[in-house]
């Protein structure tokens, strides 16, 4: 494949637009889009994006007129004329006239704004880019075959944005456009310039994404047949990163590959040749000495390098390997490693070995899935950047300032009770699970059961193999339900946690650890790292499975300290450290105050300095810090008679792990007050008649911040008594209803006055019909205020209520209601035929047309009701036609065929 002169394709692209060719000495006609163009839609520089590219292409339909031969395949060396011209009459179907021209512009400054244009495009209406995304690849190939580095980095950028359209919207990318796009794309990984390579590849990750590897891999050969040293290197560098995180995806289909890559391990190139045994010893991890089968018979000079290329990177096999993209997990380096016997005290009190799991079906596809994908999950390396151990800040109380929320959405939820010590705490924050017909996910769930009993045995190997398919589930979203994962997911962490018991002893005690116990060890610590990253899954737990998570990791994190073991302490540790931390992020605020009690009250005995207690403590120091961010989740009466349970622990004053942990609760409240102080102060109120230290130090604080607030609200009820009531209704109607004036006018004496009530919602029904239908109900319970009965408006009335969703809860809500919807619509429902004369049923009679004549007089209707009504005669079933009757329809037939 040869790249096109610019001359060349210049020239035919612009025979259409021109209009007729250009002769020498003539002035040059000017294409449309320039100067001194004049159009009504081209008076500012601003495009209207929606009528730019149409939603209305059938790309399926020219799938198949390509399939048919009824339109030219986009593969050549150099693009013919009939290619061009078939693009620019698609194109001209799909996009607007002044996008056309600046797209077949001569000028690149003007392909470079109509690129511009279209990623713009990508935001505001993906399903455009999506339904001509084929031609839009076919547009870039003919910018790429030519030499402009400006107009190529802006269409390397328009594609990876077209491939973050397809991830977004969870779509694959057809093979007629794989096809026609990255054999021209692999073309530019031999260019002379970096940047362009780097943009060149990270293009081909994002293709990787949005289809499978495999098909990517076969292009890659393909493209290693060519004689340009740099994009062979380029090629084999992509090669080597696919092997090395999908061997699986690529094996099966082309393992006669590992043949063509052995040939470039002569190569002249020292590029070539080091991408090419780096390519094999990636497939090394995987397969081991079998890649001396796949690679043929290799000369001994050959031979020799790859040997002493495996030797020299001290890479070993490990058995399959994830089926994953780049940007997963990494190995962490190779530690010696001890014997370990299972703790025969520690036994598996959520199942009973003697009961045996039944699965009603067979699930084919997932099964695969995980036989084919048992992994070795490695710790992540980042987690080595994150300390929970850190000491909590003081906050100056004075200096802070009340974070500004904006309430997006309120919905009405069905309060939870939560049992919290002795006290019953009315919760309305906390998530409730989902609710699961257990009859229709009756085999999911026992497939669960079963992994789940598999990763708490004894037996190392087994205990591996459950982790394995664990994993799978959990990465596998679109085989399993993830409603069944968030049903189970409290199971699914008390496993972990219990598997991590049974080996902790061994870890922290015996030097050196075996292999298979070492490998079980990174695959648990990788799986609960996975399940804590992901908030759909663990915001829905409940308290009690916080606070065993708590009790056992924090346990293994003080066992660090004392061990001698190198991959506990410089590895599992930190990893126990990150997956604490993403507990704390994604897990409902609530309920991980809650846990957080109740872990530390089981760690506390006669001995106060224990360090599961103590870690306890920073986790909430940890919890503290997202109090503004998560303002619209937590609780104040909840966190409170948490930290007033905790404070109870203690029987005196004199420990200093008093005076530690009191410090902790006291920066707390500061914190709950300064981001959100009405959901404080309703709690103080309900619970003012406490002498317990916590309520008081809350109190306290209130009696601190609460005289500005009062002091801003008389000040605003002065100055709305001062007002006309005109400039009332238009100051209510101008802000939001959700306001200190809003609370002021319903506490001045002004709001006694019904009619100025009255217009007041009026004009907020004249500006916002919306708002007044949300609000209609609360606007007719601001009647019952009065001036003085202590009761506001956005706290008792409007907000009494309501939660709140920011914008991430609502985009993920949002989210899910659309890829419902789309699955919905995937649903085909057949159309009955109707019936050309309804049946009656019995006793039906029809009415005439003197009985539905309307008539002033009442004695007309009377008369008119007692008209003699015709009944509908009956339709009787038909008779079964005889055996002479059926011979003589079958010669008619006969006939007509015939005919």
């Amino acid at each position: 494949m040869k790249p096109l002169p610019k001359t060349v394709l210049s020239c035919n692209e612009m025979d259409e637009n021109d209009g007729s060719s250009e002769k020498k000495g003539l002035k040059k006609k000017k294409p449309l889009g320039t100067k001194n163009t004049k159009s009504p839609t081209s008076t500012s520089e601003s495009t209207n994006l929606e009528t730019v590219l149409s939603s209305n292409s059938n790309k399926n339909q020219r799938f198949k007129d390509e399939a048919k031969l009824k339109l030219l395949k986009w593969q050549f060396e150099v693009p013919q004329p009939e290619h061009l011209q078939q693009l620019q009459s698609q194109l001209k179907e799909v996009v607007s006239i002044d996008l056309f021209n600046k797209l077949y512009n001569k000028d690149f400054k003007q392909q470079l704004k109509a690129l511009d244009t279209l990623i713009s495009v990508c935001d505001s209406d993906p399903e455009a880019i999506i339904v001509n995304s084929d031609l839009l690849f076919k547009w870039i190939t003919l910018r790429i075959l030519e030499t402009n580095p400006s107009v190529l980095m802006k269409c390397l950028e328009f594609g990876q944005c077209i491939s973050e359209v397809y991830k977004q919207k969870e779509l694959m990318l057809h093979d007629v456009e794989l096809s026609s796009f990255l054999p021209f794309l692999l073309l530019k990984t031999g260019e002379t310039k970096e940047p362009i390579r780097i943009a060149v590849k990270k293009l081909v990750f994002d293709i990787c994404d949005i289809t499978s590897v495999s098909k990517v891999y076969g292009f890659l050969v393909e493209a290693l047949k060519t004689k340009n040293s740099r994009m062979k290197t380029e090629c084999l560098n992509i090669m080597e990163n696919i092997i090395d995180n999908c061997y699986e995806n690529v094996i099966g289909s082309h393992s006669a590959s590992f043949k063509l890559i052995a040939s470039s391990i002569s190569d002249r190139d020292n590029n070539v040749r080091t991408a090419a045994l780096n390519c094999f010893v990636a497939a090394y991890r995987s397969v081991g000495t079998e890649i001396y089968k796949l690679a043929g018979k290799l000369p001994d000079k050959d031979k020799a390098y790859l040997e002493e290329r495996i030797k020299r990177s001290g890479v070993k096999e490990i058995g399959q390997r994830a089926t994953s993209l780049p940007g997963r997990a990494k190995i962490v380096k190779p530690v010696a490693t001890p014997i370990v016997t299972p703790n025969s005290n520690v036994r598996n009190e959520m199942f009973d070995e003697d009961n045996a799991y039944q699965q009603n079906e067979n699930y084919n596809e997932l099964n695969n899935d995980i036989k084919n994908s048992r992994k070795s999950m490695q710790v992540v390396e980042d987690v080595y950047d994150v300390d929970i151990d850190a000491e909590f800040p003081d906050l100056d109380i004075n200096a802070s300032k009340e974070a500004s929320t904006r309430v997006t959405s309120s919905i009405n939820v069905l309060g939870n009770k939560i049992e919290l010590g002795n006290k019953e705490v009315y919760n309305k924050r906390e998530l409730l699970k989902p609710k699961l017909d257990l009859k229709l996910y009756s085999n999911h769930i026992n497939n669960i059961d079963q992994i789940l009993y598999a990763v708490t045995s004894n037996d190392v190997k087994k205990a591996s193999e459950g982790i394995s398919d664990l994993f799978v589930i959990l990465n596998n979203r679109d085989n399993f339900p993830i409603e069944v994962i968030q049903y189970k997911i409290d199971d699914i962490i008390i496993c972990i946690c219990r598997a991590i018991d049974i080996y902790k002893d061994n870890f922290t005690i015996q030097t050196p650890i075996p292999d298979d116990i070492s490998t079980f060890c990174k695959n648990i610590f990788n799986l609960l790292l996975c399940t804590m990253n992901n908030q759909e899954y663990i915001e829905t737990i409940k308290p009690e499975t916080v606070c065993f998570f708590l009790s056992t990791v924090l346990g293994c994190v003080s066992r660090s300290f004392v061990s001698s073991n190198d991959l506990w302490k410089n590895s599992i540790h930190h990893s126990l450290n990150h997956a604490t931390v993403k507990l704390c992020d994604n897990c409902n605020y609530n309920t991980m105050m809650i846990g957080i009690a109740d872990c530390m009250a089981a760690h506390t005995g006669n001995n106060f300095n224990d360090k599961v207690f103590n870690l306890a403590r920073k986790c909430m120091d940890k919890l503290s810090t997202m109090t503004t961010k998560k303002n619209n989740e937590w609780d104040a009466e909840v966190c409170l008679s948490s930290m007033n349970r905790i404070m109870k622990l203690f029987p005196t004053a004199q420990d200093k792990i008093y005076e530690t942990t009191f410090h902790a609760i006291r920066n707390h409240i500061q914190r709950l007050i300064v981001v959100n102080k009405s959901k404080v102060r309703d709690a103080v109120s309900r619970n003012q008649h406490s002498k317990d230290k916590v309520w008081q130090y809350a109190a306290r604080c209130l009696e601190k911040v609460m005289p500005t607030e009062i002091a801003k609200l008389d000040s605003t009820i002065m100055k709305i008594n001062g007002m006309t009531n005109e400039e009332i209704v238009k100051l209510l109607s101008n802000i939001p209803i959700i306001s200190c004036e809003w609370d002021a006018f319903f506490e001045s004496a002004k709001s006694q006055d019904t009619g100025l009530v009255d217009l007041v919602i009026e004009g907020i029904k004249e500006k916002d019909p919306f708002l007044y239908q949300s609000c209609y109900r609360k606007f007719n319970l601001s009647k019952s205020l009065k001036p003085g009965c202590g009761k506001l408006w956005t706290k008792n009335i409007l907000l009494v209520d309501s939660v709140y969703l920011n914008k991430s809860r609502i985009d993920h809500h949002m989210n899910r209601f659309k890829k419902s919807q789309e699955i919905l619509d995937l649903v085909l429902v057949n159309k009955c035929p109707t019936r050309a004369q309804s049946i009656p049923h019995l006793n039906h009679t029809v009415i005439t047309k003197n009985s539905i004549h309307l008539s002033s007089s009442s004695s007309a209707l009377n008369q008119q009701s007692n008209e003699v009504q015709t009944p509908v005669s009956q339709y009787k079933k038909p008779k079964r036609l005889s055996a002479l009757d059926r011979e003589n329809l079958k010669e008619k037939l006969a006939q007509i065929r015939g005919l």
